[in-house]
């Protein structure tokens, strides 16, 4: 039996720029309102927690 991967929550409604370059691993918990400008990528490793109204910019920042 192959493991599951703990589950990564998003504790309400959060703002991206494009959404496709948030690359997430196993058992995250962002906060709600967080604001993610990922143009330039970003990488959320394991066990992460990410605070309310958290931002996160890349590009040039």
């Amino acid at each position: 039996m192959a493991a599951q991967k703990p589950p990564t929550l998003v504790g309400g409604a959060c703002h991206t720029d494009c959404g496709k370059n948030i690359h997430v691993d196993k058992n995250v918990f962002i906060n709600i309102g967080c604001t993610i400008q990922d143009q330039g990528g970003v990488y959320i490793g394991d066990g992460a927690l990410i605070g309310h109204h958290a931002m996160i910019a890349t590009l040039n920042h």
